[in-house]
């Protein structure tokens, strides 16, 4: 899907995940708010999971089995060298916060200060040093995102630089 519009980062792709381990089906309104959002954000919106179909504006990515197996299918399906991970229920994802994620220093990954770090809600990935590493894990049947994240370069967008980032929060 190309729609390289002004105003759209076109080097990182937007994607939404809906699962497989959320256990619950985002409402249409956050699903349309959330899609909003990134197609506003980002030249490329994937959705990971049980998407509402017929939605133009994101390209459905499977989700797998495990939650490291959906990660790398929606790594491997990004065409941006980086890619910014919302989950549903995300509070945070507002285009400021977002905004301010895709402007901190690159590192394989970046989190908000809130973010839990076994689990975020909310991530901007560095697409070829964390596939490399989540197929490590796959392959040595490892889950969990927390050990993961442990054998990256991951750094925090402080709350201090959030504020002078997105005066809302």
């Amino acid at each position: 899907m190309s729609r390289r519009n002004e105003g759209r980062l076109a080097n990182v792709t937007g994607a939404l995940w809906l699962g497989p381990d959320d256990g619950a089906v985002a409402s249409p309104d956050e699903f349309d708010r959330l899609v909003t959002l990134l197609a506003w954000l980002f030249d490329e919106v994937l959705v990971v999971g049980d998407a509402p179909c017929g939605d133009a504006r994101a390209r459905v990515v499977v989700a797998e089995a495990t939650p490291i197996a959906a990660l790398c299918a929606v790594l491997e399906a990004a065409s941006a060298e980086r890619v910014l991970l919302v989950s549903q229920g995300c509070t945070r994802a507002t285009a400021e916060t977002l905004l301010a994620l895709t402007a901190w220093p690159e590192h394989e990954v970046v989190l908000p200060s809130a973010a839990d770090p076994a689990a975020p809600d909310c991530a901007l990935l560095l697409r070829d040093a964390v596939l490399t590493r989540a197929r490590e894990q796959h392959d040595l049947a490892a889950e969990g995102l927390g050990w993961l994240l442990a054998r990256l370069d991951v750094s925090i967008l402080a709350d201090p630089d959030l504020v002078r980032l997105d005066p809302t929060k």
